[in-house]
């Protein structure tokens, strides 16, 4: 059911971001192996897991920074649970921006196989801007969230992944790919002043950036 007329988030989207902001997670029946495994890597460290309703666990005090930080991401961060069942969870984070044209070659290969991905990167084309990083269940959303002085840090591309298989190389090498390279950082952000990078409509016009 969408919450809007242009909601067309995928049941996959919208669920994995319920559960990875949770408090307690109440599962209805023993998930399998996989999925338990699933659950590990999506759910916060602090988040409680459990089979059937309990009122006092769910009236237990939470820490405030925990809460707040939550989906931010800025703070998108891998998952400590171990890699088992096929499932695994890549923190994969470079000071250099994404090359316009060969982000949106790899786009399927980044984010839009099965799994979960999330997180910021920044582009040559607009480097004052965070732009948001989104995916789950094959789906990818691309946004603005801010600017990179206002979020307070230096720009830097950061994408958690938890995907299924042994897809883990292919991903942190198809992300290696895409950053920028040495030769090109060496002509500086200035050559790529003014070039229509044709994410407009996914990250705005830049002439609407403050």
């Amino acid at each position: 059911m969408a919450l809007a007329a242009d909601d067309e988030r995928a049941v996959g989207e919208v669920l994995v971001r319920q559960v990875e902001g949770a408090d307690v997670v109440v599962v209805d029946d023993e998930p399998d192996s996989t999925a338990e495994v699933l659950l590990d890597h999506l759910t916060p460290a602090r988040t409680m897991r459990l089979h059937e309703l309990d009122v006092a666990a769910l009236l237990e005090p939470r820490d405030r920074e925990d809460v707040l930080h939550r989906g931010d991401p800025l703070s998108a961060s891998a998952s400590e649970a171990e890699s088992r069942e096929g499932v695994w969870t890549l923190q994969l984070e470079s000071w250099r921006p994404f090359h316009p044209d060969r982000l949106r070659e790899n786009l399927e290969a980044l984010g839009g196989r099965p799994g979960r991905s999330r997180g910021v990167f920044w582009l040559p084309t607009r480097p004052d801007v965070v732009c948001q990083w989104e995916g789950a269940g094959g789906q990818l959303s691309l946004g603005n969230l801010s600017t990179w002085h206002d979020a307070g840090c230096e720009a830097c591309t950061r994408l958690v992944v938890t995907g299924l298989d042994d897809e883990i190389d292919e991903v942190a090498a198809v992300f290696e790919a895409t950053l920028l390279t040495d030769a090109e950082l060496a002509a500086g952000l200035g050559a790529w002043a003014g070039r229509d990078d044709g994410y407009d409509p996914w990250l705005g016009s830049r002439r609407d950036v403050a």
